[in-house]
């Protein structure tokens, strides 16, 4: 399988001084190495865009036999189709084998290992990606099959999932988080487009929610909703340019929208009331009960999307009657976010199993700095986010 191997040993650190790991991710997760980078030394191995193909029609083949066929036809399946033999150089092996290595971590999944029980080290699944059904069925028969140890989800009710079907993986939940390298609440940045933003498909029924949004959002005078797509635009900068964005998740879970547009110092409306709420506790968070979409799960009925869509309009209308409070509420959720829930703080949960403490590594202490004058920084958007609401309600009809 065409694949591209990397390697970071920086040569400042001793050993044991910080984890070496290999990690495995497709193109889609690729920015996530620099994190791990940050913090432990790194062989990083990552699907072409042909390997990609290949790994999806091998993760579906999976889904579609976990649990539906005797368990020892599911494991020659995983062993001989699905799974293949790490892609290591000669010197990587003998690293691995010799105990150098203190876990392998497989992201999304991209190339699904083999021929890790052996190897007394952590074996973990990090299941990030917001298809639940299907990374939920590719983790079960991973930690079933005794190939990975440890399991990590972005969804809190995947947990319960996997106890339900008696997996004996180490369980933990570890949700998205802020991208620092690419989102910054820059309160001096300049060319802010005062406009009510959703970036992402509109498609199935999904579309069928915008449909009783907009008429929703009609009867009370709002203004419409510039919907976006990272295929048409730059979504970064999309995400940096506007004010106030409305996310409307799949299964109302907290999805990677949330910590992008918080992140950048935006107001956010979400649709994943019960999780958000858990996760930033502030009072007056903007969020409403989105409705179930897709994705294999019972999909809402018409009338559980148009009251979803009644209680976004709601959100958004209150946001625009107070600019002043609203400003106050983005900024204490971009503080909280800041404090709370960023990328670093989520690779260092997972270091800290290893055996590592993030927080005694120089990185750590220099993002302290970075994150710190981040939360300075929210703590001037309260000014201009209730400014740019004052100019989107002014256009209320």
């Amino acid at each position: 399988m065409p694949i591209r191997i990397e390697y970071n040993f920086p040569p400042p650190y001793k050993s044991g001084e910080r984890p070496t790991i290999i990690l495995i991710n497709n193109k889609r997760y690729d920015w996530i190495y620099e994190y791990f980078q940050l913090y432990s030394n790194v062989i990083h191995i990552q699907e072409d865009t042909f390997s990609s193909k290949i790994g999806y029609i091998k993760r579906q083949i999976l889904y579609r036999v976990t649990g539906k066929v005797p368990k020892f036809i599911e494991k020659i399946i995983y062993k001989y189709i699905v799974s293949e033999n790490l892609p290591l150089e000669w010197w990587q092996k003998r690293l691995l084998e010799e105990g150098y290595i203190d876990a392998i971590i497989v992201i999304h999944p991209a190339v699904l290992p083999r021929k890790l029980k052996k190897y007394n080290i952590k074996k973990i699944f990090w299941a990030y990606d917001d298809d639940v059904p299907l990374f939920f069925r590719v983790g079960l028969a991973l930690t079933l099959h005794g190939f990975v140890d440890t399991v990590y989800v972005t969804h809190e009710k995947v947990i319960d999932m996997y106890k339900k079907a008696n997996s004996p993986a180490k369980l933990r939940y570890i949700p998205y988080g802020i991208p620092t390298s690419i989102y910054y609440p820059d309160a001096e940045r300049t060319g802010l487009e005062p406009a009510i933003f959703f970036i992402g498909t509109v498609t199935g029924t999904r579309k069928i929610f915008f449909n009783y949004l907009k008429n929703e959002m009609k009867k009370r005078g709002l203004p419409e909703i510039k919907l976006y797509t990272s295929i048409q635009h730059d979504y970064a900068d999309a995400v940096r340019r506007f004010v106030l964005a409305i996310d409307v998740p799949r299964r109302r879970e907290v999805n990677w929208r949330v910590f992008e547009v918080i992140g950048a110092g935006g107001l956010l409306v979400t649709g994943s009331k019960e999780e958000i709420s858990k996760l930033i506790p502030v009072n007056g968070l903007f969020a409403y009960q989105g409705p179930i979409l897709s994705h294999n799960l019972r999909v809402s009925s018409e009338e559980e999307i148009r009251e979803s869509a009644r209680q976004a309009a709601g959100e958004i209308e209150r946001a625009l009657d107070d600019p002043e409070e609203a400003g106050k509420v983005a900024s204490e959720v971009c503080k909280y976010s800041w404090r709370h829930h960023t990328l670093h703080d989520r690779i260092c949960v997972i270091l800290d199993d290893l055996g590592y403490n993030c927080n005694k590594m120089w990185q750590k202490k220099v993002f302290e700095e970075v994150r710190n004058k981040a939360i300075k920084e929210c703590e001037k958007l309260k000014e201009r986010i209730a400014y740019a609401l004052s100019v989107i309600a002014s256009k209320r009809s």
